[in-house]
Formats: structure tokens, C-alpha cells, sequence
């Protein structure tokens, strides 16, 4: 039985390491964004695709994609960022 939880706990543990990610959050945002997005989406969806990003780090990512030029106001619903 110790074996089994031992082994069970080791393979836990190399899959939590392997989920861990050298990016930020914002990152993540934006290469969700402009990667996997539709042409028109909510926040909401961006959230529910990014568990653990807040609203406010989502509308920061935001802001920097379209300072940037690669997304614009209209690709998502939801009042203007700053």
C-alpha cells in the first residue's frame, strides 16, 4: 500500500512540475488571445479559458495587445480598458 501511494505521489508531482510555466500571466493572456480566441470574444471567455487570471490582469493583457496593434477595442465585449 506504501508503494502504491508513493508512486502515485511521484507521478502527481511530475505532472504538477511539467503544468508549471516560465511565462506571466499577461502572457498567457495574449497568446490565448491572439492564438486560440475568436475574432469577437468577452472577457468572460477569456477567463474561463485561463482559470486563475484575474479580470484586471485579462484587461492589462488587453491593453498592451492593442497599444501593440494586434488586437483592437471591438475584438472584445465589455466596457474600454482604461
Amino acid at each position: 500500500m506504501r508503494a502504491l501511494l508513493a508512486q502515485a505521489y511521484q507521478r502527481f508531482g511530475q505532472r504538477a512540475a511539467s503544468d508549471r510555466t516560465t511565462t506571466t500571466k499577461q502572457e498567457r493572456v495574449g497568446r490565448y488571445v491572439v492564438e486560440h480566441a475568436p475574432q469577437i470574444f468577452k472577457i468572460a471567455d477569456v477567463r474561463a479559458a485561463l482559470p486563475g487570471v484575474s479580470d484586471a490582469t485579462i484587461r492589462l493583457a488587453l491593453e498592451r495587445l492593442k497599444k501593440e496593434g494586434r488586437v483592437n477595442q471591438r475584438a472584445w465585449a465589455g466596457p474600454p480598458c482604461g
